[in-house]
């Protein structure tokens, strides 16, 4: 029975984020600066070297650039919030020093909130003389008393508005320091590589590409994708029952497991069958990525190759014949995202597919907000508890909903993946939050005391619940204790329930929006919201970097451009709000009267436009609103003109822009350290995701063991590679590739993938002494048959029990090094074994190395069958009593 203990334990020392001293990063910042900070870097899961986990109050800032350059601003960001919000606060201190006062409003109340907002007595009827509509003489009104405006209050009111815009602008600044100092202790293969956006179909060869961009400098991997997804799917599917056949053959004992056998049995061969077919199929390539040398090499690329995208669209012949590939196709190329943010079975989309599915996305988010519209119409009728607890409910469910919905418009990367959904969420948020309960209330209700009770409810439900709820995370506890030990079958699958919780950072990021949002919307009528906001800026602080270095589930390293969407919100969030105080001071109290020199009442239409550039002075008004709404409507036109120009210009010439004109963006200095030496960097390698588990399935030559990317695997030792499922002979045709170009003292001093002993096939495989083999294929005839094309000695050794004196005799220490001298950089080394039955004993025969041929430009042509080749190249073995 799966064990609950050993499933903490692999949570604890495996998914939890550990950190180890980074000593070259010292060293290299130290020749620079010339001072010596002691820095961290992040393990890998799996890694064996020593390590501590994070700690959890005592790390800075710089400890979340370990996650991503997005995930350090993004607690950057609230700290920026808090602190902003605290000094906002203290500046409307002023309104609420005159809201308070005797001479305003209400000053007895059970709600605490209510004596120093806005709130004033309920209007009372009174007759007006003078004015009134239709030409009456005399009509009935409603009027407010002591309800005017302190001149004082729209005054700090306007005085926070402009300090949290430059707040928000400023942390722009604080940012890039940051950025530029995380990116300069953090090097990845972004910084050193391209990917070319529209390769042609049959560009398969690596070889081809290397040629084409080594004009730029020294080329170091070359990857190339193909639209197979589903075989990889297949391919997965197939690991996934081997390990349930595995599981069962323990238990052949219980009647249960003998029947689960034989379904499973069943399944695979007809899964083999579905596989033999996809193998006939025809794979084009999607998308190229090179890394070069240097981040030197890679801006000069960008440079050279950047034309405009209408040009790259329709293969332009009006560029120069250097840019274009093959003389015909001249090449989208630009600097792609991380690799583990990479979604790779998105890429495989043409431009058409991607753009119905975004067309369908963003119709799909547009009926469900509608929807919201009219939820939120009822549930101001009920009460205002319920208001709240809806809006509540829709905060914690639109995230699944939305998140589904951008999945459905296939982005390519996780960083643009989590700036759509933050779009879409923030819409949402800020519309069930804010703009929805604002348009269906009663304007001349505004200043009741239910309604700042209402709004200050509303304010808090959206502050505090959402994250409350993420810390206590009682749907996860549910999983982890309860519903996962009743249906794991295996150890890996109940290890799978402990690899931490789901989240999304654009979720977090949306959730300062949401609460910047909430907060200023109503500031004038209740300045204590940025105190309130000031707390839940530093409450969600504590909670989330507790969350992600003890909860949450691991994530791919994002960039900055949810950050910058941010300072985009935060920057209309002022302008909005100033927009709305512009029609609150125009018509405050909200009444239909005024009090005229001799003392009678004056009728008076208050109610404001929503083009705030006519709300102007009227003679009904104080002196002190008359001077409020004057510099309040000049500030409040300005912001928002900065604001349109950023949400709409600014995007509009930009898109037109790059469409018709060369741009290129360079940010920072280019780092001198080259890639070889950058440290354990992860190369682009494509993954594929099952079942919540992320492997390789590539056709990898030469990859290093540095270079190789570390997957989480819910077992020790489980098999992340799953193109030993794949004939050697078919990978170069049906699997992405990834080519390594390497120097030759790179295999004199055991960097690539020709090294000697056993780092020999550390880049392709992982340990051999927890390994779990993919053994059972097909059953027929009582008899096991194992793929084993691509199998290394070692793999064959541990299957059959048998050392490897036992079948080939042992080289010479002379033998080996004149064996390695003779090895072609160019080609797979010759050491992946077969074996075939001969008189009940496994023979080893070598195969042939993978030449140039194997990725020679033939036109995608397959190979007919496996019927020959293929089968030849299977071991049938007998079941292994106790086999490891």
């Amino acid at each position: 029975m799966p064990s609950k203990k050993e499933a903490q334990v692999f949570f604890s020392e495996v998914v939890l984020p550990r950190r180890t001293r980074d000593v070259e990063t010292e060293d290299r910042l130290f020749a620079k600066h010339g001072n010596r900070v002691r820095r961290y870097r992040k393990v890998q899961p799996h890694d064996t070297e020593p390590s501590e986990l994070f700690p959890v109050w005592s790390a800075g800032i710089k400890t979340f650039a370990n996650f991503g350059i997005g995930i350090g601003i993004y607690y950057l960001q609230l700290l920026v919030m808090c602190f902003a919000c605290l000094f906002g606060g203290l500046i409307l201190a002023a309104a609420m020093n005159e809201y308070h006062s005797d001479e305003y409003g209400i000053n007895a109340s059970s709600n605490p909130f209510v004596p120093i907002s806005g709130a004033c007595e309920l209007p009372i009827d009174v007759l007006v003389t003078f004015g009134c509509p239709d030409g009456a003489a005399t009509c009935t009104g409603k009027y407010r008393q002591n309800c005017e405006l302190p001149f004082r209050a729209g005054a700090a009111d306007l005085a926070m508005s402009v300090f949290m815009l430059f707040a928000i602008v400023a942390s722009k600044l604080l940012e890039n320091v940051i950025v530029e100092e995380l990116d300069e202790a953090i090097q990845t293969a972004q910084d050193y590589s391209i990917v070319v956006n529209d390769p042609n179909p049959d560009a398969d060869n690596p070889d081809e590409w290397y040629e084409f961009f080594s004009r730029f400098g020294k080329v170091r991997y070359v990857t190339i994708t193909r639209k197979n997804s589903e075989l990889t799917d297949l391919i997965a599917l197939k690991h996934s029952l081997t390990k349930k056949i595995e599981h069962a053959d323990k238990h052949l004992s219980e009647a249960i497991f003998q029947k689960k056998r034989e379904r499973y049995v069943e399944r695979m061969q007809q899964l083999n069958t579905k596989i033999d077919l996809a193998y006939k199929s025809t794979y084009p390539t999607c998308r190229v990525y090179v890394t070069f040398e240097t981040e030197e090499n890679q801006r000069l690329c960008l440079t050279e190759l950047e034309v405009p995208d209408i040009a790259a669209i329709f293969d332009l012949n009006n560029v120069q014949g250097r840019k274009m590939f093959r003389g015909v196709n001249v090449l989208d190329v630009c600097e792609p995202p991380e690799p583990d943010s990479v979604l790779w079975k998105n890429v495989e989309l043409d431009r058409k597919r991607k753009m119905f599915y975004e067309f369908l996305a963003n119709f799909c988010s547009l009926g469900l907000l509608v929807a919201c519209y009219f939820l939120i119409n009822i549930s101001q009728t009920v009460s205002t508890l319920f208001l709240s607890f809806v809006i509540a409910v829709a905060d914690a469910t639109l995230p699944m909903i939305f998140a589904f919905l951008t999945d459905l418009s296939a982005p390519h990367s996780e960083g643009k993946r989590q700036s759509n959904l933050q779009v879409r969420l923030f819409l949402a948020r800020f519309l069930l939050s804010t703009l929805f309960p604002y348009l269906q209330s009663s304007w001349n209700g505004i200043l009741d005391a239910d309604f700042i009770a209402q709004a200050v409810t509303v304010q808090i439900a959206a502050c505090f619940v959402t994250p409350i709820l993420a810390f206590f995370d009682l749907g996860g506890i549910l999983t982890r204790n309860v519903i996962s030990p009743l249906l794991a079958e295996t150890q890996g699958e109940l290890n799978t329930s402990w690899m931490g919780s789901d989240w999304s950072l654009a979720e977090r990021y949306t959730g300062i929006a949401k609460i910047l949002f909430v907060s200023l919307f109503y500031t004038l009528l209740n300045p204590i919201a940025l105190v309130i906001a000031m707390v839940a800026f530093f409450m969600v602080f504590l909670i989330d970097r507790f969350l992600l270095l003890r909860r949450w589930k691991p994530t791919c390293m994002l960039d900055a451009e949810v950050a910058r969407r941010l300072r985009q919100q935060g920057i209309l969030a002022v302008a909005i709000h100033m927009a709305v105080t512009t029609r609150f001071i125009y018509s405050w109290p909200m009444d239909q009267v005024y009090v005229r020199p001799d003392g009678a009442f004056g009728w008076a239409d208050k109610y404001p436009s929503l083009r705030i550039w006519l709300l102007t002075s009227k003679d009904w008004m104080t002196s002190g609103q008359a001077d409020v709404i004057r510099m309040y409507r000049i500030t409040a036109l300005l912001v928002c003109a900065v604001t349109i120009y950023i949400w709409i210009i600014d995007p509009i010439f930009r898109s037109i822009h790059k469409l018709f004109f060369v741009s290129v963006e360079i940010v920072g200095d280019a780092q001198d350290t080259p890639f070889t030496a950058a440290g354990k960097t992860p190369a682009y390698v494509p993954t594929i995701l099952f079942r919540n588990e992320l492997f390789l399935c590539s056709c990898i030559k030469d990859l290093l063991p540095r270079n190789r990317p570390k997957l989480l695997r819910a077992t020790e030792g489980d098999l992340d590679d799953l193109s030993v499922y794949v004939p050697r002979e078919l990978q170069p045709h049906v699997l992405s590739v990834v080519k390594y170009y390497g120097d030759p003292e790179d295999v004199e001093q055991g960097m690539g993938a020709h090294a000697e002993s056993k780092n020999q096939r550390a880049d392709a495989y992982p340990d051999i002494s927890t390994v779990a083999i993919p053994k059972y294929v097909t059953d027929q005839e009582n008899t096991l048959e194992l793929v084993a094309h691509t199998m290394p000695l070692d793999l064959l050794e541990k299957i059959n029990g048998k050392r490897a004196e036992d079948t080939v005799p042992p080289l010479s220490p002379e033998e080996r090094k004149a064996r390695r001298v003779k090895r072609n950089l160019s080609t797979r080394t010759s050491d992946r074994l077969f074996p075939t039955q001969v008189s009940g004993r496994a023979r080893i025969n070598p195969l042939p190395p993978i030449n140039n041929e194997d990725f020679a430009d033939t036109g995608n042509s397959r190979p007919g069958s496996l019927s020959a080749s293929s089968r030849q190249n299977r071991l049938v073995l007998k079941p292994i009593p106790n086999s490891p």
